[in-house]
């Protein structure tokens, strides 16, 4: 699973998500006071768990979206007349408290998939996990373990924001040092000049953040095992935001077909 398409839609993967969780739960035998233990049965039923759970997430970020989406078609900004004053502010102030949920959300979107990925691991289970142990990678380095990492101890915060389009399904949560001097992106350069045979689109691409995502979106296509482990070296050095809930439930989704497939 490589090169995943940046722009999917969560609301276009959901259905499908749902549905494979359905299948792989009518191949569980049910338990019974007869039954007895075994590894591939356990696995099954706590990978059926943690999808149960990661889909209750994906369900509650796809509501929140729509529901800013929805007040921002109703909000007013000029002249708006005195007596629609105090809708438009509880309309705003419901779209911030949305935008929080959605920050916390996405983080425990990526907790359970790294919890997912390691069980997947210990299954035994042939499973292609490259892409959901990329997106692990964020979970580990700037989410739980952030204060391990240089990027903490260079920065003066480790967030900076959030940029989100609800119609188009898109948030991405900012994990920058809001420190954002050409010196913090030493050696991007030469990266991106040795990377570019693997991922032609970096050299059309101008913008330090946007060369930065491409990077880390797009590392499993560098075969060369020491230009990528550089590679994800700066970049948990230098932050990036955080995968649009889409690309995460469609590699969660390939992930479990494969399994199911075994």
């Amino acid at each position: 699973m490589k090169g995943m398409d940046r722009g999917i839609k969560l609301s276009e993967v959901l259905p499908d998500l749902e549905k494979e969780i359905e299948k792989a739960g009518k191949s569980v035998k049910a338990i019974n006071q007869n039954s007895r233990w075994s590894k591939k049965r356990a696995y099954a039923l706590l990978l059926l768990g943690n999808y149960s759970e990661v889909l209750l997430i994906f369900k509650r970020i796809l509501d929140s979206l729509n529901e800013i989406a929805d007040i921002q078609g109703r909000i007013k900004y000029d002249d708006v007349p005195e007596g629609e004053r105090a809708e438009r502010d509880v309309l705003m102030i419901r779209s911030f408290d949305l935008v929080a949920f959605l920050r916390l959300d996405i983080k425990a979107l990526y907790i359970w998939t790294a919890q997912i990925t390691d069980i997947f691991k210990d299954s035994g289970a042939k499973v292609d996990l490259e892409e959901l142990d990329r997106i692990s990678l964020f979970r580990h380095k700037l989410i739980t373990h952030v204060h391990e990492t240089p990027f903490f101890k260079l920065s003066l915060t480790t967030k900076s924001g959030t940029t989100y389009n609800p119609k188009e399904e898109f948030i991405e949560d900012m994990y920058h040092p809001f420190d954002f001097r050409k010196k913090r992106f030493f050696g991007l350069e030469t990266l991106v000049r040795k990377v570019s045979s693997f991922i032609p689109e970096l050299e059309q691409e101008k913008n330090i953040f946007e060369r930065i995502k491409i990077l880390y979106r797009q590392v499993n296509k560098i075969s060369d095992k020491e230009l990528k482990r550089k590679v994800k070296k700066f970049i948990f050095k230098v932050g990036l935001p955080t995968d649009s809930p889409g690309i995460i439930a469609e590699a969660l989704l390939q992930a479990l077909k494969s399994y199911g497939r075994r």
